[in-house]
């Protein structure tokens, strides 16, 4: 009973911040303006507030849901992407794709950093498999270890090639540029 009124207190929290954010920002937005009919206040909210808070929900959402499926997938609880090496691998997708695929679209770079995301978790998965652990801890830190070799790689070939600067600019969570029809 407690763990439900701690998920309602918490979602409630979760809604109530989240409509607080949308007349957060730059432009100053009220509700009033909204209900008015100001159509100034309309265009910013339905053209830029709301598809940026469902873009951060939805992201949150992601790595909740990706988080659990790493969980069950090494049927161990301190298992997350980031400690079983998917994060990492994505991270040298991106870079890969930065490389040899100068060019590409949004969507291709995306694409090859889920596939390198995707593989290197494949691989992380199938040396736990292959490797019993007595001791739960001992898998994240394998994990660790993994993403910090293939971390070390992406840090060599980004200062090889000239991409530190690039590579860091894809790697942080910037959502300024998330409007209506991106």
């Amino acid at each position: 009973m407690k763990e439900k009124n701690l998920t309602l207190t918490l979602a409630a929290i979760l809604i109530i911040l989240s409509a607080v954010s949308l007349f957060i920002g730059v432009i100053s937005i009220e509700l009033s303006g909204i209900i008015s009919g100001d159509i100034h206040q309309i265009q910013v909210f339905l053209i830029s507030r709301l598809p940026r808070l469902m873009a951060v929900v939805l992201t949150g959402v992601g790595m909740s849901v990706a988080g659990l499926i790493m969980q069950q997938l090494c049927m161990n609880k301190f298992v997350s992407p980031s400690t079983g090496a998917t994060i990492s691998s994505s991270q040298l997708g991106i870079l890969l794709a930065m490389i040899f695929l100068p060019n590409s679209t949004l969507a291709g770079k995306t694409a090859f950093a889920f596939i390198s995301a995707i593989a290197g978790t494949y691989i992380f998965v199938y040396f736990m498999q292959k490797i019993r652990f007595n001791d739960i801890i001992m898998v994240p830190l394998t994990g660790i270890m993994f993403g910090s070799i293939i971390g070390g790689l992406t840090e060599y070939l980004s200062f090889r090639y000239g991409m530190v600067q690039a590579l860091s600019s894809w790697l942080t969570g910037d959502f300024s540029l998330i409007i209506r029809g991106r």
